[in-house]
Formats: C-alpha cells, sequence, structure tokens
C-alpha cells in the first residue's frame, strides 16, 4: 500500500508531467484542428486540435519508491483523457499495482511446458515490454500510431508478439479511438491460453473510482452494458459494449468500449471486477484455446470518451457501424 505522501507526490509528479507536455513548446505548434500524433520523452503523445487524448509509453515506467522494481512497464495508453480532459485512467493504482490504463495480456497460459502470467506480474513468470514504434502519423482528418511490444515470460523469453494499430478520428465530444492488436507467437512453440476468469484487453479506472484509494477515491466507477446491466450484473455477459464512468476533477466522465463481430468468440465474455475500477474483454473466460504459430491472432475495438453519462443511443449506434467496417 502507498503512503499517503508518496500517493499524493506520486499522482502530483504524473501530472506534472503531462502538463509539462503540453506547455514545453510541443502544444503552442499544435494545429487549431486535425489530429497530432508525436513522440515525446519516451511516449506517444496524441491529440485532437488544441485537447489531449492518450499517451503511449514506450518508455519503461518505474513503479512509486516503496514498490518493488518488478512492477517496471511499458506498452500501454495511460493517461486516457475525456473532451473536457477529465484523466479517465490510473496508473500503478493502489491494490493492483500491475495494471496500467489501456492494456493487453493474458493471465493464464502454457509456454514450453510452464504456466506463465504475462498480467500479475509479482508471480515472477512473465510480463509485457514495448518494443518498438513502427508508424506515426497526423492529419486532418485521422492519426495513426503503430506500436509492437511482446508478451515475455521470464525464463523462456518472449513469447507473443502485439502489434497495435490505433487510430484517432477528428473528433471533438465524444472523443473516437479505433485499436487493431494483431497477435502472434515469436518462438514455433504454441501458446495455451488457459481456461480462465481474466485476462486480454484491458481498461483501469482513474484513481478517483477506487475504493482502496484513500488518498483520491470520490465514488464507485459504474457500469452501464449494451443488455442494459450494471456492475453487480455484468460479470462474465457477452454484451458487444460496455460503457463506465463517475466523478472526476471535471465532473463525470467515462469511456465506452466497443467489440467488433470478427473478433475471436465474439461477443466476448468481460470480466467486471465487482469492487475495483477494471473491467476485461476476456475470451478466455469461455475456455482454453491454443495460439499457434503463424497464425494471427486479430482483436478489434473501438473506444469512446466522454463527458457525463454514457448515452447509450449514441453508443449503439456507434456500435452499429463499427460492426459493419
Amino acid at each position: 500500500m502507498f503512503s499517503p505522501v508518496k500517493r499524493i507526490f506520486a499522482s502530483f509528479f504524473s501530472v506534472m508531467v503531462i502538463l509539462a507536455g503540453a506547455v514545453d513548446g510541443s502544444q503552442k505548434n499544435l494545429p487549431m484542428d486535425g489530429v497530432t500524433v508525436q513522440k515525446n520523452n519516451g511516449k506517444i503523445e496524441v491529440w485532437v486540435g488544441q485537447r489531449p487524448v492518450l499517451v503511449y509509453s514506450t518508455a519503461t515506467i518505474m513503479p512509486p519508491e516503496d514498490q518493488p522494481v518488478h512492477y517496471r512497464r511499458s506498452g500501454f495508453m495511460h493517461p486516457l483523457y475525456s473532451p473536457q480532459g477529465a484523466v479517465l485512467t490510473d496508473d500503478f493504482p493502489v491494490g493492483h499495482v500491475h495494471q496500467h490504463g489501456m492494456f493487453f495480456a493474458w493471465t493464464k497460459t502454457t509456454f514450453h511446458g510452464d504456466t506463465v502470467d504475462f498480467w500479475n506480474q509479482h508471480k515472477g513468470t512473465g510480463t509485457v515490454k514495448h518494443m518498438e514504434v513502427l508508424d506515426l502519423a497526423s492529419g486532418p482528418e485521422t492519426g495513426l500510431f503503430k506500436v509492437r511490444q511482446h508478451q515475455v515470460s521470464q525464463k523462456h523469453g518472449s513469447a507473443l508478439e502485439d502489434t497495435w494499430t490505433v487510430k484517432i478520428l477528428n473528433r471533438k465530444d465524444p472523443f473516437e479511438i479505433e485499436i487493431e492488436i494483431a497477435q502472434k507467437c515469436v518462438s514455433d512453440t504454441p501458446v495455451v491460453v488457459e481456461e480462465y476468469h481474466y485476462g486480454g484487453f484491458a481498461f483501469r479506472g482513474t484513481a478517483a473510482w477506487n475504493e482502496e484509494d484513500n488518498d483520491f477515491f470520490k465514488s464507485p466507477m459504474n457500469v452501464l452494458t449494451r443488455e442494459g446491466k450494471d456492475k453487480a450484473e455484468s460479470n462474465h455477459t457477452r454484451p458487444g459494449w460496455i460503457a463506465v464512468w463517475g466523478p472526476t476533477a471535471q465532473g463525470p466522465a467515462g469511456v465506452a468500449i466497443l467489440d467488433h463481430p470478427e473478433n475471436f468468440r465474439y461477443p466476448q465474455p468481460i470480466r467486471v471486477h465487482p469492487r475495483m475500477p477494471y473491467f476485461v474483454f476476456s475470451a478466455p473466460v469461455e475456455g482454453q484455446y491454443i495460439l499457434e504459430p503463424e497464425k494471427i491472432y486479430h482483436s478489434r475495438y473501438k473506444m469512446i470518451l466522454f463527458d457525463g453519462e454514457p448515452d447509450s443511443k449514441n453508443i449503439e449506434r456507434h456500435f452499429k457501424k463499427f460492426g459493419k467496417m
């Protein structure tokens, strides 16, 4: 558990780093319209006009001083912002230090005959690392970045290569982000993804929604799915889309994430934690499957970042349009 002083300092430092990126010369050169994608001090930063949308960490970020070094991490998106500038995600959160904004990791796998957990770093068997920036593009209608990361076995080395293609549309309210993750085995040995109750493409919400964070907690995360289910009812359902929201310093804000019909085991099961502000699109809930060498496992999602409470009719409109793409 973080001490109050360290938690407050860490949060302050994180915010100051973000703000520094906005005033160190990068923001003043931004166009008033269009999407800007740029590298800056171990990060990829994305802006729509003058508004920040997200940050992706290419550098390895170290955990707070009172946490073990094995929690260091790269290859995730944090912060994600609402159009009014609310920070929607958390990094090294109290209670689940291994979670980071938007991230992708399998929890229970078998690789070279050993059990490997790429999600829970404290188990000492696996982690995820950013490897390479493949492409960056800014533009008047869309922006894009493409990156490669590895899910790494501490004993056997790289097991899986995940290539993220993240497309940001020039939409000011709400923000719209489309992501495709192409995953393949790095070695000649298959990775067996075992049946488990979570693991996959995950969202970790802001500290303001974290009941274990005594310094920043305001209220629990709210949940709404396409089926009209809330947090208490939604775990391990297969809804097609999920929206979460809650209080922030800029008022209520949240994110909706949409599942794509081409995804494996669509509509994918979602793991919604009963207390912590996170959820996961998690195909392993439905049983074991094998990621074979030379085959590519595709995942596609759309994220809608909004202020206020979710507009289910608008989300549904996006969901139907996204499903036809």
